[in-house]
């Protein structure tokens, strides 16, 4: 026999946390088993609070996938084209390997436009473009 925190079954000790799907929920609509938390209700509640790291360093790593490390440096050096002197423009990127995606996002920023992410094979529609106010990359 299993010891219950409550009446829904859950194993005493066990937190049972509910997430509304909707990305803008605000609180989980209906009711939660006693001893069960709204993730949505409670957690944000609270601000974001951003703590940064030390600034790194050109030999710090800054990417690291495979079994390949690519340090600050190396971004700055190798990955960041000559975009910046261009409008900022909001543009679609098709999500590749991590190392494009980045690379081209970096781009993007530096010449101070914004990111679209996309899967590779979503069907991006004039519909979509329109409503996402894309200006590059479709």
């Amino acid at each position: 026999m299993v010891a219950t925190a409550d009446p829904t079954g859950a194993p005493a000790g066990d937190l049972q946390v509910a997430v509304a799907l909707g990305a803008l929920e605000l609180r989980w609509r209906g009711d939660l088993p006693v001893g069960t938390i709204d993730y949505s209700g409670q957690v944000r509640a609270f601000g974001d609070v951003y703590f940064p790291d030390e600034t790194p360093t050109d030999v710090d790593v800054a990417v690291r996938y495979d079994e390949t490390a690519v340090t600050y440096g190396e971004v700055l050096d190798s990955w960041v084209g000559t975009s910046a002197d261009t409008a900022p423009q909001r543009t679609l990127l098709r999500a590749t390997t991590l190392v494009e995606t980045v690379r081209q996002a970096l781009n993007v920023w530096l010449a101070g436009g914004s990111v679209v992410l996309v899967h590779p094979e979503l069907d991006v529609t004039e519909k979509f473009v329109a409503a996402e106010r894309i200006t590059a990359g479709y």
